[in-house]
């Protein structure tokens, strides 16, 4: 569905794998519009530091790394390894 946020993430994933990084972190955050999931922002992240804007991916991991509380237990520790 054009408004499926699991099928957006879906997709950024597919176009992260082919080296299409500016297209997945395009289509990442249209999934972000229909469901601000930590796991989508984790993709995001991971897609900014592969495409070299690790700038950008501090700023959108580090709420991951310290939000234990919501997100599930593998997220804060991705992102804080990302954050090293």
């Amino acid at each position: 569905a054009p408004d499926d946020p699991v099928g957006h993430n879906g997709l950024a994933i597919a176009l992260d794998q082919q080296g299409r990084h500016d297209d997945a972190q395009v289509v990442y955050r249209k999934a972000l519009t229909f469901a601000d999931t930590s796991a989508t922002r984790s993709n995001l992240g991971l897609s900014l530091v592969m495409s070299g804007d690790t700038v950008g991916a501090l700023e959108l991991l580090r709420p991951l790394a310290s939000d234990t509380a919501s997100n599930p237990p593998h997220l804060p520790r991705t992102a804080t390894t990302w954050l090293r």
